[in-house]
């Protein structure tokens, strides 16, 4: 190659060895002695001094020349050779030296460069591996002389240019290695001789204004400076957010605190294999390039980190949500990474936010296992390891400390977490208070004595998730088996046997060993997320995690989804054998639902026999102690089953406004209800609402009752009278048949249709929860998806009231229902005037018997035309389609037992309700609307022919 001498000071001159040779060859125009070609050919070849190509192409850059000292403020710099460079120089630049001792001041600007001058070889691929090499390249090739491209030349080539470009007074130049040795300490969170942490703006800053290299300029260095600087701050801003949210877990909660401890393990980790991987390295060879490539994929991690804590780095302040919320920040991070390949930035980045997730969720995974009891740990603990209130389920301020089923809420202010929506989470509400309810009705029950084996985690690995899934099958199943047999000697037997096998199978093999201690492993020395962290990293490319979805469904709602069941059934088993529910509840069907005929006998003969409705004078209704005795004695008479003591009659307060306060009114006994004493815990299911809707159907039964007997009661005295007239008797005993065969019809219909056949399903569901035998019945199916559902105390209550809500829509008795029970009401109003005429009827002369009879006959066409207008509401409903009780459950608000009903009792013909009243009433269409004969539905709206009191508008004498 050829040797070349770089310009200091000279403005007018150029670099390189062409511009040499142009200088050269004007000098030999203005000088007409030199005119030999020989000795101007001889002087060139001894200028150009070529050497052979290496092998390497670079290697001229390990045997470059050191630079030399730097001054610290930036106004001189000193750059020499090293003597065996100087010693290592041709004969040929000695020989120009010499010819230039003769040259003028202006002239002899080589001789002032103190710089030594080394040879450089210039290499180029276009001398190489050339298939169709041009002349020129097979010329330089010959010669072994590469093309001179600028980008392959050595940076000391364009010190000269830049010394005279760059203002000194601000810029320092520096030995690269230093250089990157105080980087490495930037980047990793220390300040340097070159560095220095600003307290003021929170950030690296220089110590002096300008760096640069030699040959490098400061404007082309200073942005990778600013991007190694920015990272070295950014390591910075997330170790203050690190520490901050472990000293301060009353506003970041547990999970900000394992957060905190995650983040600050991550960042040691950075900063080790920072300083590790470049100090084993050669320092020479480090340059700021090397060091800027090397951490672009950390750089874009802690971008990322930063980018999520929401750091304000001058600020200094940081946002971390709390408890679920922190877990859902995290979740949407990795789903914008979830299906990244592996290998990549992108997919680092999702792997290491995965292993923060699952550390970070360890807080909140206990917390969600002590509520659902997973583990025995901490089960009397009342905050349920939740000392900062992050957990979504929280006590009720107000409420009865006793009364578990209504002591907790979902917490409207927390945020829930990504794996639980609002249905999932008042399931696992609902769970909770089952286990608690059970630890305090069973203490004893094994749920109580488990390990920590099955608490809930969240798990990367898919054999993780299977083997904790095989533990929890083995639980359920042990479980289960306690249920169904109620005992657990069994198990314990083989769990004690296998342990005694192991014990001997371990002493047998310790008797030729001495126990020592073993030595403390060096993953001891880490945290289980540092260890999972190179773990990961040591096999990024080759590991495979699942996605996310699937990492959440593995492991957490599969165990919800079994765990939980089992909680709720082993409370509603023992709460069924226990406490006697099914007998409570056949208890409430006897007396409230007039299941007992026994007593609905005795109940007529007490009220329409003993006491009357004709023997109380002007007081109505009757004084209490008119009651008590009769009403005692019926009770006392049907004491024949089990807690029939729990039922006593109640005497509702009496008002102006009252509407039995009229002996004759349809009402009359609705003063009358039943009481039951529903004490804890049967007060979960059978709650004081649902009470009340007990007494509506009782109240309905008891007016029904009072219509069906006294239209009965007329029968007697009809056929005793002595008639003037026998088609009088006739007639009347024709308007009392036709008012007996409606009123059995109706009666028929609300015991057979409205509560029998709905009753009947009711229990038939209760019995399959307490034997667990569902597949034995013909309707396994329907037994088993309600059982499903019911096994669990709120959803019980739910499934009580939603099956009393049923008889109540079947008996027109809802809310909703009011306009059409305003029909039916004036034909039992007619039916109970029709008994009182002919009760107050005495037989005197033909006169009074046509009088009679006039009074009949207006009663009885009243009760026609009400009659006809209740059925064509029947059939408008019918039409309509109202008249199925799956659309009328479906005009209510959702239940999922509205769902089963369709899917079930629907499909076996008990949905058309009305359909079955019609054909009751009026299988041979007598009811149907005749022209000219009946009032119009409009006239028994709201503007009914009834006054406020209930009476009829119909005048009559008693």
């Amino acid at each position: 190659m050829f040797q070349y001498d770089p310009l200091d000071n000279d403005h007018d001159h150029t670099v390189g060895f062409m511009p040499w040779h142009s200088r050269h060859q004007q000098k030999q125009q203005h000088n007409p002695f030199h005119t030999d070609k020989s000795l101007e050919s001889d002087w060139i070849h001894q200028q150009l001094h070529f050497q052979p190509l290496s092998d390497q192409p670079f290697d001229f850059l390990d045997t470059n020349a050191s630079i030399g000292s730097v001054m610290t403020d930036g106004n001189s710099t000193d750059t020499s050779m090293s003597q065996q460079h100087q010693h290592q120089q041709p004969q040929g630049h000695l020989h120009q030296e010499h010819e230039y001792q003769g040259m003028n001041e202006e002239e002899g600007i080589w001789a002032m460069d103190t710089t030594t001058h080394a040879p450089y070889n210039t290499l180029s691929w276009d001398t190489r591996n050339s298939h169709f090499p041009s002349y020129e390249q097979t010329q330089l090739a010959d010669r072994n002389i590469g093309t001179p491209f600028i980008t392959e030349v050595p940076r000391s080539l364009f010190e000269p240019l830049i010394r005279r470009l760059q203002d000194p007074s601000n810029t320092a130049v520096i030995h690269e290695a230093e250089l990157v040795k105080s980087l490495i300490q930037a980047i990793t969170g220390l300040p340097s001789i070159y560095f220095y942490w600003d307290q003021q703006q929170n950030a690296f800053k220089q110590r002096y204004t300008h760096y640069r290299l030699l040959g490098v300029s400061a404007s082309a260095i200073q942005p990778v400076l600013d991007q190694l600087l920015l990272f070295g701050t950014r390591i910075k801003g997330l170790e203050f957010a690190s520490q901050q949210c472990q000293l301060q877990p009353e506003i970041y909660g547990l999970t900000g605190v394992a957060f905190g401890c995650c983040l600050q393990d991550l960042l040691m980790h950075i900063q080790q294999t920072t300083v590790t991987v470049f100090s084993t390295g050669n320092h020479e060879s480090m340059t700021v390039l090397k060091l800027y490539h090397s951490i672009q994929s950390l750089a874009a991690i802690v971008d990322k980190l930063h980018g999520l804590c929401q750091i304000q780095q001058q600020q200094q302040r940081f946002t971390i949500p709390k408890g679920a919320s922190l877990l859902n920040l995290l979740q949407r991070e990795i789903s914008g990474f979830d299906l990244a390949s592996n290998g990549g930035n992108s997919a680092l980045y999702r792997d290491i936010c995965l292993i923060v997730l699952s550390y970070t969720s360890v807080p909140y995974s206990n917390m969600l296992s002590r509520w659902l009891h997973f583990n025995d740990t901490g089960s009397d603990d009342q905050s349920y390891g939740d000392p900062y209130n992050e957990f979504f389920i929280g006590k009720k301020s107000t409420t009865n400390r006793h009364d578990l089923l209504q002591g907790y809420k979902i917490r409207s202010d927390i945020e829930l977490p990504y794996f639980i929506d609002k249905g999932l989470a008042l399931y696992i509400l609902r769970s909770g208070i089952s286990v608690r309810l059970l630890n305090l009705s069973k203490p004893d029950h094994p749920l109580f004595e488990l390990n920590d084996s099955i608490s809930l985690k969240f798990s990367m690995s898919s054999t993780d998730n299977e083997a904790y899934m095989l533990r929890l099958q083995r639980v359920c199943e042990y479980i289960r088996s306690y249920n169904t047999t109620g005992s657990i000697a069994q198990y314990r037997t083989t769990t004690v046997t296998m342990d005694n096998d192991d014990h001997d199978t371990n002493q047998g093999a310790m008797q030729h060993d001495i126990p020592t201690l073993p030595p403390l492993a060096d993953d001891a020395k880490q945290s289980g997320f540092s260890i999972r962290l190179m773990q990961l990293l040591r096999d990024e490319t080759s590991h495979s995690i699942p996605t996310f979805d699937t990492i959440t469904l593995q492991s957490y709602i599969v165990p919800i989804q079994t765990w939980c069941p089992l909680l709720n059934e082993s409370f509603m088993i023992s709460f069924l054998n226990q406490f006697k529910l099914q007998s409570h509840l056949s208890l409430l069907y006897r007396y409230f639902l007039f299941g007992n005929g026994t007593f609905v006998n005795g109940l007529k003969a007490t009220l329409f026999a003993e006491i009357g409705l004709n023997h109380m004078g002007d007081c109505w209704p009757p004084k209490v102690f008119n009651l008590n005795l009769a009403l005692q004695s019926l009770l006392l008479e049907n004491s024949q089953h089990e807690y029939d003591d729990l039922i006593t009659f109640f005497v509702r307060k009496t008002t102006a406004d009252s509407p039995w306060s009229h002996p004759h009114a349809v009402e009359a006994l609705n003063f009358l209800q039943l009481h039951y004493d529903a004490t804890y815990p049967l007060n979960m299911v059978i709650t004081p609402a649902i009470l009340d809707k007990y007494n509506r159907i009782f109240t309905f039964l008891i007016q029904l009752l009072r219509v069906a007997t006294v239209i009965k009661r007329c029968f007697e005295p009809l056929r005793n009278l002595q008639w003037y007239k026998t088609s009088t008797r006739d007639a009347i005993c024709r308007y009392r048949f036709q008012m007996d065969q409606f009123t059995s019809a109706l009666q028929s219909y609300i015991h057979d249709t409205a509560i029998e056949a709905t009753w009947s399903s009711f229990m038939q569901h209760v019995q399959a929860m307490q034997s667990q035998r569902t597949s034995s019945n013909s309707n396994s199916n329907s037994s088993n998806d309600y059982v499903s559902v019911i096994m669990e105390p709120h959803s019980f209550r739910d499934y009580h009231e939603h099956v009393l809500d049923r008889i109540l829509f079947q008996c027109f008795l809802k809310q909703s229902q009011t306009r059409i029970f305003k029909v039916l009401r004036p034909v039992l109003q007619d039916i109970v005037f029709f008994s009182v005429i002919l009760d107050d009827y005495a037989a005197k002369d033909m006169e009074s018997e046509d009088k009679l009879h006039m009074k009949c006959a207006r009663i009885f066409d009243q009760f026609k035309n009400h009659s006809r207008v209740f059925v064509s509401v029947l059939q408008l409903l019918e039409t309509k389609g109202s008249g199925r009780l799956t659309n009328v459950l479906n005009s209510t608000r959702p239940s999922i037992f509205n769902d089963l009903y369709a899917r079930h009792e629907a499909k076996n013909g008990m949905d058309v309700f009305v359909k079955d009243l019609l054909t009751r009433l009026a299988l041979n269409g007598y009811y149907s609307i005749r022209s000219g004969t009946e009032a119009p539905f409009s006239y028994f709206n709201e503007n009914s022919s009834f006054n406020e009191n209930g009476d009829s508008d119909t005048n009559f004498t008693r």
